[in-house]
């Protein structure tokens, strides 16, 4: 992922505390990308769960640390929230329940943890 981004954030402090400093080979702003570079053997990467489990040409493992971060819905509280912005919120607050679900069903996470 490239500097600045929600997965750096997380991922270059698990670098530091490790001592470690990788050479970068390329900057993304998909995980997509990330995935097929993987595959072709051009590179490793870290990228969230849902990528690397599909990629049956790539072996994947769980950091130790188990890094993640979390989705929010944020608004000034001075704006007015029209019914459709309030529809959109709980929809995403469904889709989030739904998701945590399916994971404790499929024991997708680190199984160190799960």
């Amino acid at each position: 992922m490239f500097a600045g981004s929600a997965q750096r954030t997380i991922i270059d402090p698990l670098f530091a505390h490790a001592g470690f400093q990788p050479t970068l080979f390329c900057e993304s702003t998909m995980n997509r990308t990330l995935s097929k570079l993987v595959e072709y053997n051009l590179c490793c990467a870290i990228m969230p769960q849902s990528y690397a489990r599909f990629n049956h040409k790539a072996a994947w493992f769980y950091l130790d640390e188990d890094p993640h971060w979390e989705w929010v819905i944020a608004h000034s509280r001075s704006m007015h929230l029209t019914q459709l912005t309030k529809y959109l919120i709980e929809l995403g607050r469904d889709y989030a329940r739904q998701m945590e679900q399916y994971w404790e069903t499929h024991y997708i996470g680190n199984p160190n943890i799960v």
